[in-house]
C-alpha cells in the first residue's frame, strides 16, 4: 500500500511533443550521491545523465555500474510489456521496492543566437482507477498516440505569438484592464483595433473586428488564462489575460 494512494496508485507521465528527450531517469527521494541533489549543480549533472559523483549512468542494474554501458536513459523499457524488449530494463525488471521517488528529464540541447527564441512543447498525463499500478501505467502509455496526434493537429500559433514578438512593430502603450476579470473587460487604445484571445492549446476562441478604443469586451469564455491579440495598422500587441467567472 502506497501511503495517500492506497493498493493502486495513479500512474503520472510527461510527453515531449516538440523536439526530442535527450535525457531521463529517476532518483531516490535521500541526500545520497544517487538522491535528492543538495545544489543546482546535482540538478544540472543529472540533466547530463551523470550522477552526483560524476559518474555517467550505465544500464541494467541501478544504472551506477561504473564498468557497465553508458545510457541516457534510466529504466528506459515499458514496465507493462516486458516480453517485448529482449534486454528489458524497468523498475519492475530490477524489481525495486516501492518508495517515493523523483523522475526527470532534459530536452535536446540546441544552440541561440542573442535574441533568438525556440519552443518546447509537452504533455502531462495522468492516469488513475483503471486498476492496479501496472494497469494504471499500460492505460496511460496508451494514451499517448491520441495526444501526440491531437498536438500535430493544432495550429503552429501559440508559440509564434509568444515568443516571436518583433518589439519594432509593438502597439504601445496598450493598458487592458480589469485582469483578472469576469469575461468582460477593456482595452484602452486610442482609434479602433482588431482583437483576438486564444487558449493555451492555440485555437482562436473570441474575435472582434474594429473595436473602438476603451469600448468594453464581453465574452462568454470559461475561466483561464488566455492569450489575447490586439492589432492596430499592422501592429501588434501581445498579452496574457485571466478569466475568473
Amino acid at each position: 500500500s502506497q501511503p495517500g494512494y492506497g493498493e493502486n496508485p495513479p500512474a503520472v507521465g510527461m510527453m515531449v511533443l516538440k523536439r526530442t528527450m535527450n535525457v531521463g531517469g529517476t532518483f531516490d527521494r535521500d541526500p545520497s550521491l544517487f538522491g535528492f541533489p543538495s545544489s543546482p549543480s546535482g540538478f544540472w549533472l543529472y540533466q547530463n545523465a551523470r550522477w552526483q559523483n560524476g559518474n555517467h549512468f550505465t544500464f541494467g542494474g541501478q544504472g551506477r555500474n561504473i564498468a557497465g554501458t553508458p545510457t541516457n536513459f534510466i529504466y528506459p523499457s515499458d514496465p507493462t510489456n516486458p516480453d517485448l524488449d529482449p534486454l528489458s530494463w524497468s523498475e519492475i525488471t530490477v524489481s525495486n521496492s516501492k518508495g517515493d521517488r523523483r523522475v526527470f528529464m532534459a530536452s535536446e540541447s540546441i544552440s541561440l543566437p542573442a535574441g533568438g527564441t525556440a519552443c518546447f512543447d509537452y504533455a502531462f498525463l495522468t492516469s488513475s482507477r483503471i486498476g492496479n499500478s501496472i494497469e494504471n501505467a499500460s492505460a496511460l502509455i496508451a494514451q499517448a498516440p491520441s495526444i501526440q496526434a491531437f498536438y500535430n493537429g493544432l495550429p503552429n500559433i501559440y508559440c509564434d505569438y509568444t515568443l516571436a514578438i518583433n518589439e519594432s512593430e509593438s502597439i504601445n502603450p496598450v493598458s487592458i484592464y480589469p485582469n483578472p476579470s469576469n469575461g468582460t473587460f477593456t482595452v484602452d487604445l486610442f482609434g479602433s483595433f482588431d482583437l483576438d484571445l486564444f487558449g493555451i492549446d492555440g485555437r482562436s476562441v473570441h474575435s472582434e473586428q474594429n473595436v473602438q478604443g476603451s469600448a468594453p469586451i464581453t465574452t462568454n469564455l470559461a475561466s483561464g488564462t488566455y492569450l489575447i491579440t490586439v492589432t492596430q495598422d499592422n501592429k501588434t500587441y501581445q498579452s496574457k489575460i485571466v478569466i475568473r467567472n
